[in-house]
């Protein structure tokens, strides 16, 4: 009997490592948003070229960069045509604890993205967004936005930058892929512990 338990044990945390990345992947794209946000970080290029699509096919006008407080408005469609706006928002949350000496940010960057994000659109007038960011990042954002758009009745899609660079099948064979998805899982974690905090 304890081997039969042992076994499935087992293959319960084989499939789990092995269906990893796949969860990380969660889209709920909007149809119509009244703004797109893209998430800064190492592969912005293509969040950006994914938001740009999305506006183009007339999702949303408006793009928010929480990051560097801008909002891009396009009038008519025309991308070519467009008004940079710096939009003044609060300073970046500092909740922070000291541990043997060393000041520790509790906030991750994704999170005060999101922060700054509700701060804009509260500031614009905005209800509904859609979010772009990379495939990995998706369950996290998922989460995070749960908990800052939770109330003010907002409406909150989700959107990858790119699936065809992110293959969740293969993603274990490669050593970096295997940090970034063991680096989300520990993300993850880490805010489900703070979120009870702040």
């Amino acid at each position: 009997m304890m081997k039969f338990f042992l076994t499935i044990i087992i293959v319960a945390m084989l499939a789990g490592v092995f269906r990893a990345p796949a969860f990380l992947i969660c889209e709920r794209p909007l149809k119509k948003a009244d703004c797109v946000i893209a998430m800064l970080g190492d592969d912005f290029s293509e969040r950006k070229r994914e938001a740009l699509s999305l506006i183009e096919k007339g999702v949303a006008d408006t793009l928010l960069i929480p990051a560097w407080r801008k909002m891009i408005r396009y009038g008519d469609w025309n991308l070519e045509a467009l008004e940079k706006k710096t939009v003044a928002v609060a300073a970046r949350p500092q909740v922070s604890v000291r541990l043997f000496g060393r000041r520790f940010d509790l906030y991750e960057n994704t999170h005060l993205e999101l922060l700054l994000a509700r701060e804009m659109m509260e500031k614009l007038g905005l209800k509904s967004a859609v979010v772009v960011s990379s495939p990995r990042h998706m369950r996290r954002l998922q989460l995070i936005a749960g908990q800052v758009f939770a109330d003010g009745g907002y409406d909150i899609g989700l959107k990858s930058s790119s699936l065809k660079s992110y293959d969740s099948l293969t993603c274990l064979q490669s050593v970096r892929c295997r940090k970034h998805v063991a680096g989300e899982y520990l993300k993850i974690a880490w805010f489900l512990v703070y979120s009870w905090f702040v």
